[in-house]
């Protein structure tokens, strides 16, 4: 500290920093128990740490939402099973897109819910994770697809859509096999 007038008070959100000036950096003193950390540094790991919380607020979202999808999809299944039909245990091929179809999302969920896992556990975005999960979706998009009620320019943008996907993950893929 050079002289009195370089002491300075910081705000940033709701928390009051003393800090001490210099030409080039901002030091800080959090209750004087960490002195000479960057000031900057201390807010990006208190954004990191803010964001893992949120991920993992959201992770519990998502298992909530996970398990009553599962209770609802086995509601979904009994009710077409016992449906009382002319011949019982008879699905219809349209209630079978409605099963497939929460299926699927709850398959994208478990594989969300990995990737949110990954990103908690390290620092790294899983791509190939991902990839999945939009190949999946997409796959939940095609099973489900009505073709009497799509327009053509809507088939070539999913046709366009699964070549991309499956373009990035083969380049992705391939990337991996030549680290290890």
């Amino acid at each position: 500290m050079k002289n009195a007038k370089d002491k300075s008070i910081y705000f940033i959100g709701i928390f009051i920093f003393p800090c001490i000036t210099d030409e080039n950096y901002i030091h800080y003193d959090l209750f004087y128990e960490k002195p000479g950390i960057r000031m900057e540094k201390y807010f990006l790991n208190t954004m990191k740490h803010i964001s893992k919380y949120i991920i993992f607020a959201l992770m519990l979202i998502l298992i909530l939402s996970m398990v009553l999808g599962t209770a609802d999809l086995f509601i979904l299944f009994y009710k077409k099973v016992a449906d009382p039909h002319p011949f019982p245990l008879q699905i219809d091929v349209h209630e079978l897109y409605a099963i497939f179809s929460v299926l699927l999302i709850i398959v994208v969920g478990y594989e969300l819910f990995k990737s949110m896992y990954l990103i908690l556990k390290g620092d790294l975005i899983p791509v190939k994770s991902i990839l999945k999960i939009a190949a999946i979706a997409l796959a939940n998009k095609v099973i489900t697809l009505n073709l009497k009620e799509i327009e053509i320019y809507e088939l070539f943008g999913l046709a366009a859509l699964i070549v991309c996907i499956g373009v990035a993950y083969f380049f992705f893929h391939k990337d991996s096999e030549v680290k290890d």
